[in-house]
């Protein structure tokens, strides 16, 4: 008998319950044993020592310590903390007759803490929660702009930090006319989203990149696509503020 089994006996005995410590015990310490540096390929030019999670949650907090071979081939000791929140997807509609595009208003926490930031303008995005992009990205259109939408184009996929979170994010556009707006949209209440739905001017949406009114850096990138597409890539050089926007149009429109 081990000492974990003799510790559980003795509290069996006098409490009537078995505890789980010998279970609970063994995960931490397996989780924390350290990986052996040897076990990557020789060629590889990071060796994972150890990892440890910390926190797990709607994502996963991890504590990695590795070594890095360096230009002159020596191993450094390194270590970092690496959030895994799960894949994402990102759609922003344009209407090539309006010249508009779609865009969401939602409060977003991590602004708000550190520059107490109103609510940020944003293209359509979800995580894909084991799904394939396109196919998420049709739902979160549904659900958060009561867009329907059929042939979703898909662009790039990208890490937006990659120095710290795992995250990648799909990019999609498409186009989109009154016709297909289904439903008012607005997101899922029970999943805590309040989302507005303004219709913009692809101009107009430019000049607020210019001016700051909008941040999010994943619809910044779309926008630019879609200058580089159908602008002229003045906007961008003009601090025009919000005239063009606008609530969008009914499907009875």
């Amino acid at each position: 008998m081990t000492s974990s089994d003799l510790f559980r006996s003795l509290v069996s005995e006098i409490t009537g319950v078995t505890p789980r410590v010998a279970e609970v015990s063994s995960h931490a310490a397996e989780a924390a044993t350290p990986k052996r540096a040897d076990d990557a390929p020789a060629d590889d030019p990071v060796r994972i020592i150890r990892r440890e999670e910390l926190a797990k949650s709607r994502g996963t907090l991890t504590r990695v310590d590795y070594q890095q071979r360096l230009r002159s081939g020596e191993w450094r000791d390194q270590r970092r903390e690496v959030y895994d929140n799960g894949d994402s997807a990102v759609l922003l509609p344009y209407n090539r007759a309006r010249q508009t595009v779609l865009l969401t208003r939602q409060i977003r926490l991590p602004p708000f803490l550190k520059e107490h930031a109103p609510a940020l303008l944003e293209a359509c995005a979800g995580k894909l929660d084991d799904e394939a992009a396109e196919v998420r990205i049709v739902k979160e259109a549904e659900e958060e702009l009561g867009l329907r939408v059929t042939a979703p184009e898909r662009l790039f996929s990208l890490y937006m930090t990659p120095a710290a979170v795992a995250e990648k994010i799909t990019f999609f556009l498409c186009d989109y006319t009154p016709a297909d707006r289904l439903t008012s949209g607005g997101g899922l209440a029970e999943e805590g989203e309040f989302i507005d739905i303004l219709e913009v001017e692809l101009d107009t949406a430019a000049g607020m990149v210019r001016s700051g009114e909008i941040q999010d850096a994943k619809t910044v990138i779309l926008i630019q696509v879609l200058l580089a597409r159908y602008g002229d890539g003045s906007a961008l050089a003009s601090t025009a503020g919000s005239p063009g926007v606008s609530a969008p149009p009914s499907s009875e429109a």
